[in-house]
């Protein structure tokens, strides 16, 4: 379920919103071992941001 849901994220859309509530329902489950949390927390940080060149396009415009 990890590695499916790690593959959604990056997709367009719904399938990228699904990835992410997976993801958060893995991180507050039992079903995820302690020593993949830390992965799983890197992953929703990553896919929640916004991308590095749209904050920094936006400083120089």
């Amino acid at each position: 379920m990890l590695r499916w849901s790690a593959e959604l994220v990056i997709s367009e859309g719904r399938s990228a919103r699904l990835g992410i509530v997976v993801l958060e329902s893995l991180a507050d489950s039992e079903l995820l071992q302690p020593e993949d949390q830390p992965i799983v927390n890197g992953v929703l940080i990553a896919v929640t941001r916004p991308p590095v060149d749209e904050i920094v396009g936006g400083l120089s415009s």
